[in-house]
């Protein structure tokens, strides 16, 4: 009876520690093992054997351990309840366990020291400077390579670190000054324009290059008060009213025995000074971070007599600036419209303005450049695309007025309502500004070879802006022209399948144009 108690207490221990085991007791398959054959006479130990299934078991009755000891089965390199592959699939998630908590480990003891660092950095120079910092860091790697330096040497050159110069030009409030009130009117680029679609990085703002123009939906300031007198730069220098007489208002930095043109790697305007502040402030209505001088050429602003009188003068004008959308840590991203047109009917002392415009023309179809960096480095990471803006200008909204006259305004003549002594077209006026601003444009008054300066005549007389495509003989005879504008108007028919219709269009262009020749031939 002592025997059968002692064996059903061993029945429960054993039961207990191969449930732990295996979740299944081994205990209806007692004595031999039937794979390896191995028999375990010891006394001292409970043993069990995991060959095979691992379900048979060998126990004596005496000196019982608290736990049963594990055994390798002599034909089976397997361990009580484990297979080979189980094994080491648990080895292999207890490395990764052990990689990650490592890993963890080291970040938290990286990032500890970091701020730590960072702390101590801002006890001597301050959260602000530590900002800057952070925003010119692009990469975030703690350090300012050259070119994540190169935007920040501009400011310190132009004396525009920490902060973005505005240029107040005081309205006089005295009953002998008069005021121009301009509105701004301002429709967002259309994306569907372009050939490429920035709907990829909508998700990621602090990495999307285009996240300044879409983040640009209205006007800056809609609606501006400004002194009549700072419009004095729209007058020609030294009294020259003469309708014809072409001139420049701001002109061209760029310095063509360098480069030719500015760096791309900028985010802040530099500082502009006495003639340049109301062009500044003028475009400045659209958006704040407008660079009056564009990075490449024609670059300036010029003007022209159109007309006058005894007390007026017309002034048509063109401007090429452009605007920059982004701020650090975002690339930079460049908005540059075709150009600035506009006029101005300005008395002769300056004292009072009839009516004000600026526009960027919009009867193209495409007439906006965006260009933008998508790494630090600008030789290899700029990317270019074109697209169209509907309306983009200023006007004003009646003649200039004294503060106490504001609420009883004049009506705008129009410019057939005056009489002017003497006057040009508005499109001869537009085309001198054009060639004082494309040197290429001009005639040419000296030339050692005739036959090249008669070619060259000829591919001038055909050119349109932006861009002409010519097919013209050796001796200069132009044979068939057609502007970029005009080429992409142009639509495709459904017979030409998926192909590109700029390729069909300009593939049409030089058939015509071969065609053209030889009939021209016979």
């Amino acid at each position: 009876m002592e025997t059968i108690l002692r064996h059903r207490r061993i029945r429960t221990e054993v039961n207990d520690a191969s449930t732990e085991l295996n979740h299944e007791s081994p205990l209806d398959r007692l004595g031999t093992c039937t794979v390896c054959r191995s028999n375990n006479d010891d006394i001292s130990r409970i043993t069990l054997c995991a060959c095979d299934k691992g379900k048979n078991v060998s126990f004596s009755n005496s000196n019982l351990p608290s736990t049963p000891s594990l055994h390798h089965c002599e034909r089976e390199n397997t361990v009580i309840g484990l297979s080979r592959w189980q094994f080491m699939v648990l080895v292999l998630f207890f490395c990764l366990t052990t990689s990650v908590v490592v890993y963890a480990v080291v970040a938290i003891v990286i990032m500890s020291h970091r701020h730590v660092f960072n702390h101590n950095v801002v006890e001597h120079i301050g959260l602000e400077s530590l900002m800057t910092f952070r925003q010119f860091d692009r990469d975030d790697d703690g350090y300012l390579s050259l070119d994540e330096f190169q935007p920040l040497a501009h400011l310190i050159k132009v004396e525009n670190i920490l902060k973005r110069y505005e240029y107040e030009q005081l309205v006089s409030t005295t009953d002998d000054h008069e005021v121009l009130s301009i509105e701004a009117f301002f429709q967002p680029l259309k994306l569907t324009t372009l050939s490429k679609d920035f709907k990829e990085f909508s998700l990621l703002a602090d990495h999307d290059p285009s996240y300044g123009l879409k983040q640009w939906k209205t006007a800056a300031d809609e609606r501006k008060n400004f002194a009549t007198k700072n419009f004095r730069i729209f007058l020609p220098p030294d009294g020259n009213i003469e309708v014809g007489f072409c001139w420049y208002m701001v002109k061209s930095s760029l310095s063509y025995s360098t480069t030719g043109q500015l760096s791309s790697n900028r985010y802040y305007p530099p500082r502009v000074h006495e003639a340049e502040v109301i062009l500044h402030n003028l475009l400045r209505m659209f958006h704040s971070q407008v660079f009056i001088y564009s990075r490449f050429s024609p670059q300036g602003a010029a003007a022209i007599v159109r007309a006058q009188n005894e007390q007026y003068v017309d002034i048509m004008f063109r401007i090429h600036a452009e605007f920059q959308l982004n701020t650090p840590p975002q690339q930079p991203f460049w908005f540059t419209p075709a150009q600035f047109t506009g006029h101005i009917i300005i008395n002769r002392a300056s004292s009072h303005i009839d009516f004000f415009y600026l526009h960027v023309p919009s009867d193209n179809k495409l007439n906006v450049d965006l260009e933008w960096l998508n790494g630090p480095r600008e030789s290899n990471t700029m990317e270019v695309d074109i697209g169209y803006i509907q309306q983009m200008e200023l006007r004003s909204s009646s003649p200039s007025r004294t503060i106490g006259n504001v609420r009883h305004p004049e009506k705008i003549k129009k410019r057939e309502e005056i009489a002017w002594i003497s006057e040009m077209s508005e499109r001869d006026a537009l085309d001198v500004i054009e060639k004082e601003m494309y040197s290429f444009k001009q005639e040419w008054q000296h030339s050692d070879n005739a036959t090249i300066s008669s070619v060259a005549a000829a591919l001038l007389h055909a050119y349109t802006f932006p861009v002409e495509s010519v097919v013209a003989t050796p001796t200069g005879t132009v044979i068939n022209h057609i502007n970029a504008n005009d080429l992409m108007d142009k639509q495709s028919s459904i017979l030409d399948g998926f192909q590109d219709p700029l390729n069909i269009n300009y593939g049409a262009f030089l058939k015509e144009s071969l065609i053209i020749a030889a009939k021209n031939s016979e």
